[in-house]
């Protein structure tokens, strides 16, 4: 098959030439303080994944469309010859097609994609799939991470992988090596049988599925989600609903302080911000039990008296959270 001129036929190893190979996730964060633009244009992507676009940094970017378009430098500086792995299930990536310059294979769960996903099974033990390849049927995987998230993204891992001449069985040891990495639903520890993990989850598309993959990973226990307001997105009023929606995988909410409240209300006014008080109403109008702490200490308190054994407890956040992880962990260790 040709499109534009560019043959994409991936059932063959894809070779770049003999120089550096780099393989790029793009990441729409700024450089530097000095730089606003991503860093990930600085990099000169031999191979340029890019997994899903959304709104988000909105200390940074004015809107999505700011978003859409520095993905969309991205994807034009990707020489021909060479190779960009897209979400084909993502609509805003998707829109990036014209863009390319040169090939453009797609991942994702839909059968319309390059490689698709089917008859995923997530159990506490990690996540398998069957991965097909050009509409056929090609290998069945297993990886250690939990979260339909994790399908899609070892999908893309398993479609790089290939292209770079590596065989299914090769790519399937190497998912069983990676166990994950750290601020990604990282076990702190287990005390008196609460088990604590830290993730870095802060987008309510984050949070949702965050939760989600521990819904699957501890199934029947009883999930805590402590919550720190921190980045400029995750303060912004817009995203009310869409956290509200993500905590109803929580059967217990705790909300921190809203980190740069001050700054929030000078840079873009109150009537902005998220209101936690409307959040923490509606999870507990729909029985969810919730509350707001601003104190790290007492919210390490409130889990330490309450939670029992089996429960667990995510905490979520952009940065340190007030150290609520060891604080709490402490508070249980020297209660039991």
């Amino acid at each position: 098959m040709v499109v534009g001129g560019i043959p994409l036929n991936f059932n063959q190893n894809f070779k770049l030439g003999n120089g550096p190979e780099f393989v790029i996730e793009g990441d729409e964060y700024n450089t530097s303080f000095f730089d606003k633009g991503p860093k990930f244009l600085h990099y000169g992507a031999n191979t340029l994944l890019v997994n899903n676009i959304e709104f988000d940094h909105g200390d940074i970017y004015a809107n999505l469309d700011a978003i859409i378009d520095a993905f969309r430098k991205g994807v034009q500086q990707v020489a021909p010859g060479d190779l960009i792995v897209a979400n084909g299930d993502d609509a805003n990536v998707l829109s990036l097609r014209a863009d390319a310059r040169t090939r453009w294979l797609t991942f994702g769960r839909s059968r319309g994609c390059h490689i698709f996903a089917a008859d995923a099974e997530l159990t506490p033990e990690g996540t398998a799939f069957t991965a097909w390849w050009e509409g056929r049927e090609w290998f069945r995987f297993h990886t250690t991470l939990s979260g339909e998230h994790n399908v899609v993204n070892a999908l893309a891992d398993v479609a790089i992988a290939r292209l770079r001449g590596l065989s299914a069985e090769e790519i399937q040891r190497g998912l069983e090596t990676f166990q994950g990495i750290e601020r990604r639903m990282e076990v702190r520890g287990v005390e008196r049988g609460v088990t604590v993990i830290d993730d870095f989850a802060h987008h309510p598309t984050a949070i949702d599925t965050t939760l989600a993959g521990a819904r699957r990973r501890y199934p029947g226990r009883r999930i805590w989600a402590l919550f720190e307001p921190r980045s400029i997105t995750s303060s912004r009023k817009e995203f009310e609903n869409a956290y509200i929606e993500a905590f109803h995988q929580a059967d217990r909410v705790i909300i921190g302080p809203i980190f740069h409240k001050g700054r929030y209300e000078t840079r873009y006014g109150i009537d902005k911000m998220m209101s936690v008080a409307t959040i923490v109403e509606r999870l507990i109008a729909d029985g969810i039990r919730t509350e707001q702490i601003d104190d790290f200490d007492a919210i390490a308190d409130v889990v330490a008296r309450e939670a029992q054994p089996d429960d667990v407890i995510i905490v979520m956040s952009s940065g340190a959270f007030g150290g609520v992880h060891e604080k709490t962990l402490e508070r249980l260790r020297a209660s039991s």
